[in-house]
């Protein structure tokens, strides 16, 4: 297992013993001030950041339901945060031309929750042809916790302080702050070198859904 900012931070021998696994697909109705989503890159105060959600889950950000386009834009964000469903019902509503969100000029953050699909280049590439802006994919666990980031230099995505990476069968499961370990749907491995963007933290790469072939293949290297 692999704990991030602990002394211990990469364990073996504990991928037998994970109890009572989980899934999560979801997104909480209300989340605490305090345990709100810290981006993955510096903004100013005078930043405006606007989520698709009744209840946002990153700080600072504020939330706009789905459907409530005009308020969005009235807003006028610099940062736009969504899951790729609401972006995509944002990119339509931009390609009708009933919403101008030309004022997001910092960044556009994915959130993408466990056990859902990862950021595809097609869409990242839709994504960057709407807005001309970075594109950054966060992968969120139960309770609206940040399990790792992507950076600028989008060589994968940084562990989370706290948080817990550990392997079965080639999929990644995922804790925070010792509570139950959960299933991703993801497969992929841990990187430890220095990402370009300078940090020393560990990155996860080469992400990808987890499939019967996937399963299959790891277990023939067993």
């Amino acid at each position: 297992m692999y704990r991030c900012g602990g002394e211990e931070s990469l364990r073996a021998g504990t991928l037998s013993t994970e109890p009572k696994m989980k899934q999560f697909s979801y997104r909480l109705s209300a989340v605490n001030w305090h345990s709100r989503i810290k981006l993955p890159f510096l903004v100013s105060a005078r930043v405006r950041i606007a989520e698709i959600a009744t209840v946002p889950t990153v700080q600072i950000a504020r939330g706009f339901p789905c459907g409530r386009w005009d308020e969005l834009a009235a807003y006028q964000p610099h940062v736009l945060v969504g899951t790729q469903s609401e972006l995509q019902l944002v990119l339509d509503e931009m390609e009708k031309g009933r919403l101008d969100l030309s004022t997001v000029d910092r960044a556009l953050v994915v959130l993408t929750y466990t056990c859902n699909a990862l950021l595809d280049d097609v869409f990242r590439v839709r994504l960057w042809q709407a807005f001309g802006v970075p594109v950054y994919e966060l992968l969120i666990g139960p309770n609206s916790t940040l399990m790792a980031a992507e950076c600028e230099a989008h060589e994968g995505w940084h562990v989370q302080p706290e948080a817990e990476i550990s392997f079965h069968a080639g999929e990644i499961r995922y804790s925070f702050r010792s509570n139950p370990v959960v299933q991703t749907g993801w497969a992929g491995r841990l990187e430890m070198e220095r990402c370009p963007c300078g940090r020393d933290s560990a990155r996860l790469v080469g992400l990808e859904r987890v499939s019967r072939q996937t399963q299959r293949k790891f277990a023939a290297t067993a």
